[in-house]
């Protein structure tokens, strides 16, 4: 019987069979990735319900209502030369009633979930820091004085959307506002549902904002809407020095048992990703968790 060869470390390959292997390793994540967004978000859908929310008077408070349409179809190039060169995703959206929506129309290809910074424009423009997973994907659009970033999570035929937006001032960057949309497939009932019951586990960037905010100016540093549909949605209300922060949104869908906290973490303002992590758990169960995992802000 033939003796098998173990694998050759990375750093023993030669440079050229090194750079080969690491471009098949980023384009095999690359293509789960998109893959796992068509199947997570491919179809048309209504908005049933759309707010925006801005900081007054010390909380946060809907100032406008918008509707609109999402529209992700299958967009593939058949005669290009392979599946992650071919492989595109059409994302079209459309809002009215709100100005500013920013609505996300482009058509994202495997190359594009590899988490890199968009180009640096004058106003927000093509997306950057793509990721996705399994229910859940992010992106970001960065402008030289505003910043768009978002998480969608998917269930059921509806998909929930979180955008939030800052803008450049002169202490760096603040909260402008925060939109939330529910689409969902014509006919499919959205009752309004218990509110959200906070985030499952606080990720440390909004602990952390918390605290020093306390100290600093006595104003939150971490804004938390707790919306009907078991949806809780958190995030700073002032970027970091460097302009990092992050973006929570924690979401049992109707009829499911699964409850899911999508966390996007970004270390600068310029659209890219730090990391997009996922926290899935019973939801029958999740309070049992409450002293293991801290759900206070």
């Amino acid at each position: 019987m033939p003796k098998v060869r173990p694998p050759v470390p990375d750093e023993m390959l030669p440079e050229e069979q090194l750079k080969e292997k690491l471009e098949n390793v980023y384009r095999e994540k690359a293509m789960f990735q998109c893959q796992k967004f068509r199947a997570a978000f491919e179809g048309r859908y209504d908005v049933a319900v759309g707010e925006r929310y801005t900081f007054r008077d010390g909380s946060l408070k809907v100032s406008e209502t918008f509707d609109g349409a999402l529209d992700v179809a299958t967009n593939d190039d058949a005669a290009a030369p392979s599946a992650f060169d071919g492989w595109a995703c059409r994302v079209s959206e459309t809002r009215s009633g709100v100005a500013d929506g920013l609505p996300l129309v482009a058509d994202l290809r495997p190359d594009d979930f590899s988490g890199k910074t968009p180009a640096s424009t004058d106003a927000p423009g093509a997306p950057g820091g793509v990721a996705a997973n399994c229910e859940a994907f992010s992106c970001a659009r960065a402008g030289s004085n505003r910043l768009a970033t978002e998480v969608w999570m998917a269930a059921s035929g509806r998909v929930l959307q979180c955008r939030v937006v800052y803008d450049r001032d002169a202490d760096g960057w603040g909260f402008a506002h925060c939109d939330v949309a529910r689409y969902g497939a014509e006919g499919l009932d959205e009752g309004p549902g218990p509110r959200g019951a906070g985030l499952f586990d606080v990720h440390r960037r909004l602990r952390a904002a918390a605290a020093a905010a306390a100290v600093d100016d006595g104003l939150p540093g971490v804004l938390e809407l707790r919306l009907p549909g078991s949806a809780t949605v958190a995030f700073l209300r002032r970027l970091s020095a460097g302009g990092g922060g992050c973006l929570s949104v924690d979401w049992t869908p109707p009829e499911d048992e699964m409850r899911v906290q999508v966390d996007r973490v970004f270390d600068a303002a310029d659209g890219s990703v730090a990391s997009l992590e996922i926290t899935d758990v019973l939801a029958s169960t999740a309070d049992q968790y409450r002293g293991v995992h801290n759900s206070d802000i």
